[in-house]
């Protein structure tokens, strides 16, 4: 993390992982394993219990890290998965895929030559 004292906005990249689990193995805590090698603790408000529904998901995030000790903490203000999408955010990255399967491209029938 670029600046270990001070808390500042920052946009990240990279895996929620889970770190906490309840008594039923329910996931109660995640982390952010950052393109950084960062590993970044997510603070559990309204936008970080969000991301509980999105473990081992590759996301965007925007929000405000601070150190507290060793750690890194992510304040989360908002987040976008990118599984379903290229790195560059293209949406058209599952274009094709139908319930069927793939797409085929319908080739044109070519008259016949005599």
């Amino acid at each position: 993390m670029a600046s270990k004292n001070k808390a500042h906005e920052i946009t990240l990249k990279g895996i929620v992982t889970p770190v906490e689990w309840d008594d039923d193995d329910n996931v109660t805590a995640v982390s952010l394993e950052g393109d950084d090698e960062e590993t970044y603790q997510i603070e559990m408000t309204a936008q970080g219990e969000r991301l509980l529904e999105h473990v081992d998901a590759y996301v965007k995030i925007t929000g405000v890290a601070r150190q507290q000790g060793a750690d890194n903490i992510l304040s989360v203000r908002s987040f976008v998965s990118l599984d379903d999408s290229t790195e560059d955010g293209d949406d058209d990255f599952d274009a094709g895929w139908t319930d069927d399967g793939w797409e085929q491209e319908e080739e044109e029938e070519q008259p016949r030559r005599r």
